[in-house]
């Protein structure tokens, strides 16, 4: 009888709760202007339940495509209140119009607490954070590692011609006596998260801001009327993913379990990973150390499984939830959004055509001051975009260059493209201050 709920639609099986995802498609529904923000419905059942079929669909013109954009960038907005941190290529289906969200698992994922080289105290971790909401909320558009070094797994990524063919065990020589496991290289397959065959996501930059922007000032509307804590409310008790450990660890950790090697001596396989698990979870902060907990990570992957751990959500979670976005700064994510999507057109090879705007009054007078002056205003640039810690210590968050192509991420300490250009640039910027004198800004610079 569950079946008659979709009346003709296919449904899906779903191994875990999935009262999230009902919630999820009850909380987007009555927020206005989320209409093409689609959620699967679902027949909920004791720790598991069906879903809906969503089939990949591409838009029909260019107006849908402005309407799947819009509604990516409201997606954004959402996800930054719900602290989603799962919202990857696989989890998002490109249903006309409709970005729809397919695997609502990790909902209200709390920050963890990072510690930097040399740092007495770790970085505060808590949900308002700047730097860990900037760096956790959104993450680097390639992967690093082995089995999908390169890969783009962004919700908006996975884009055609930009893929890097993957590694991945083969049996050569199959029904033969010298049958044998080896490593290849194949094409990932595509990703239904693109709502065009050949996506330009160059001319939509604009759609996914305007649509965060139209998003967030809906729920500070409904904050403003005392509606937002209520409809937050859907999700208490829910049953939320808690990802404790990259997948892409647990892959290369399976792999390395299944190898031929491996199985012919099972006991130093097993040695090797509790000891890669132990030393990963010193340097990934909230990942699982107890011994108990890394035997039981490895049996689930010598049966194929990637390991899962689970927690409800509850009253506390959400006002904490609540209270950080209340306190974001919320033009600050917007601009780390902007900062993905120039990443994302690096990729491509493509920028928007350059648009030269003529001097008004072009004149030659007074160079030097007005040199000085372009020059605080760069500055004064710099220092606002500076993502703050609570002990004074400041970071950028931009596209950089890696082996794989552009990532948003915070800057490395490299001279030329990193932190320590930065602190360069402005080192010698106060040197001409203390030579020459500051330029004076209308108001104190933040610097």
């Amino acid at each position: 009888m569950a079946l008659l709920v979709f009346e003709t639609a296919c449904v899906m099986y779903k191994p875990r709760p999935v009262e999230v995802d009902a919630a999820l498609r009850s909380f987007v529904a009555a927020v206005p202007g989320a209409e093409d923000l689609g959620v699967p419905r679902v027949v909920v059942r004791d720790g598991y339940g069906w879903a809906e079929h969503l089939g990949h669909r591409y838009c029909r013109d260019e107006a849908e495509l402005a309407r799947f954009y819009r509604a990516l960038g409201g997606w954004l907005a959402v996800m930054r209140l719900l602290g989603g941190t799962d919202l990857h290529a696989e989890n998002l289906v490109a249903h006309g119009p409709v970005p729809a969200v397919v695997d609502a698992e990790a909902l209200f994922t709390p920050m963890s607490r990072f510690r930097r080289a040399g740092a007495a105290t770790p970085w505060t971790g808590r949900p308002d954070d700047p730097q860990h909401r900037a760096a956790h909320r959104h993450p680097p558009l390639r992967t690093d590692g082995y089995a999908l070094a390169g890969v783009d797994l962004s919700a908006a990524g996975g884009l055609p011609g930009q893929q890097p063919r993957i590694r991945v065990p083969v049996i050569t020589d199959g029904g033969r006596d010298t049958a044998r496991m080896e490593i290849a290289a194949v094409d990932l397959p595509p990703a239904r998260n693109h709502p065009s065959p050949e996506p330009v996501l160059i001319r939509h930059w604009d759609q996914v801001l305007t649509g965060f922007d139209e998003l967030t000032a809906a729920l500070a509307e409904l904050d403003a009327h005392g509606g937002l804590d209520t409809l937050l409310g859907e999700f208490d008790g829910c049953r939320v993913r808690r990802i404790r450990r990259p997948t892409q660890t647990y892959t290369d950790i399976g792999r390395m379990l299944w190898h031929p090697a491996s199985l012919h001596d099972p006991d130093a396989a097993l040695a090797r990973g509790r000891d890669i698990l132990h030393r990963n979870a010193l340097a990934a902060p909230g990942a699982p150390r107890e011994p108990a907990v890394i035997d039981q990570e490895l049996a689930d992957l010598l049966v194929g499984d990637i390991p899962a751990f689970d927690e409800r959500v509850d009253g506390r979670r959400l006002d904490a939830f609540l209270s950080g976005w209340r306190r974001a700064d919320l033009a600050r994510e917007r601009d780390t959004i902007r900062s993905a999507l120039v990443g994302a057109y690096l990729n491509e090879r493509r920028l928007p055509d350059r648009v030269r705007t003529p001097a008004r009054a072009p004149h030659a007078e007074d160079l030097d001051r007005r040199r000085r002056t372009l020059a605080a205003e760069a500055v004064r640039t710099v220092c606002e975009a500076a993502v703050r810690g609570a002990d004074a210590t400041a970071t950028w968050i931009s596209p950089v260059l890696t082996d794989y192509g552009w990532a948003v991420r915070p800057l490395g300490a490299d001279l030329y493209t990193g932190q320590g250009g930065v602190a360069l640039a402005l080192a010698e910027y106060r040197r001409e201050q203390r030579a020459a004198g500051p330029i004076r800004w209308p108001v104190s610079s933040p610097c």
